[in-house]
């Protein structure tokens, strides 16, 4: 009977997660991957003139491609996802990204395919449409909080286990 209340609950996540990835689809104003933005074309400014004056023309190609803007646009929106401490000093607070790691660290551990799975759908979907809405990443908090609590659980558990020795 263990395995059907474990179903039962990734099956409620999996709903959870996925309206939650509705909600934040609707709301979220989609990454142009056509247009550079005045500070993205700075930066690419930027890398081009890393470049010495002899490789000009390649770097002419490989950063002016659209499949290079597309590349770099999708690697930001990606990157954005990981910033763990601005996440947890504007919707968490910051004492619960210990507890937060360490329950996803030692839930992969457990449950890897389903964890990570649940993990991945959120973060494909702001790799693909960016974040810039006002609620934030929704769609990440039953990830964020289903670990953070397990890791108090799995915290909890230790301390008990060390008191009791």
């Amino acid at each position: 009977m263990a395995w059907l209340r474990y179903n039962f609950l990734f099956f409620g996540a999996f709903l959870l997660t996925l309206t939650l990835m509705f909600i934040q689809y609707k709301d979220t104003k989609a990454t142009d991957f056509q247009q550079l933005t005045e500070m993205e074309k700075i930066a690419q400014l930027r890398r081009m003139n890393e470049y010495p004056p002899s490789a000009y023309r390649l770097a002419n190609h490989i950063e002016k491609r659209p499949e290079a803007v597309i590349y770099f646009k999708l690697e930001k929106n990606f990157v954005d996802i990981f910033d763990f401490f601005g996440l947890f000093t504007v919707y968490f607070p910051p004492l619960l990204l210990p507890f937060f790691l360490g329950g996803y660290f030692d839930a992969i551990k457990r449950y890897p395919k389903q964890i990570l799975f649940l993990s991945a759908l959120p973060i494909g979907l702001m790799t693909i449409i960016g974040q810039q809405n006002t609620k934030g990443p929704i769609s990440l908090f039953p990830i964020i909080i289903g670990a953070t609590i397990y890791g108090m659980m799995v915290f909890i558990r230790w301390l008990l286990g060390q008191y009791e020795n």
